[in-house]
């Protein structure tokens, strides 16, 4: 059975490893930059520490925008992965309620939410072969 905790933890190990290399990119490329102001224009000492703090800056910015785009996807993963399905078997588990025990509840997943989605099936069935011995 596959959980949703691991597949969250994996996106968000695999979105914090492509933060990191951009992160490392905009470093680097900072790095670049003030070599070549040194190399190239003969920028004085002052000068170069003006443009070191700007590319630094540069470069949290492009961390903290990193930042801001993992915690979203992680926000939109959790939405499709968790919460469309638990709308879905809250709307399915109102049809039973409702009478209609032949609306089948479908089970999507092999994972913790694929588990409340098959007890679900298998109490409807239980309720729905009551109901027909009931009455027939």
């Amino acid at each position: 059975m596959k959980t949703i905790k691991a597949k969250l933890v994996l996106i968000s190990v695999i979105l914090s490893a492509l933060s990191g290399a951009v992160v490392i990119l905009a470093m680097r490329m900072a790095y670049a930059r003030n070599v070549s102001l040194l190399d190239e224009y003969g920028v004085t000492d002052a000068e170069l520490i003006t443009k070191m703090g700007a590319n630094r800056n540069m470069a949290i910015v492009i961390a903290v925008v990193m930042a801001v785009v993992v915690a979203v996807t992680l926000i939109v993963s959790l939405q499709s992965m968790v919460l469309k399905r638990l709308d879905k078997l809250v709307k399915d588990g109102a049809r039973v309620v409702g009478g209609d025990y032949n609306a089948s509840i479908s089970i999507t997943q092999d994972d913790e939410i694929g588990a409340i989605e098959r007890d679900f099936e298998q109490f409807r069935v239980l309720i729905a072969d009551a109901v027909r011995q009931a009455h027939g």
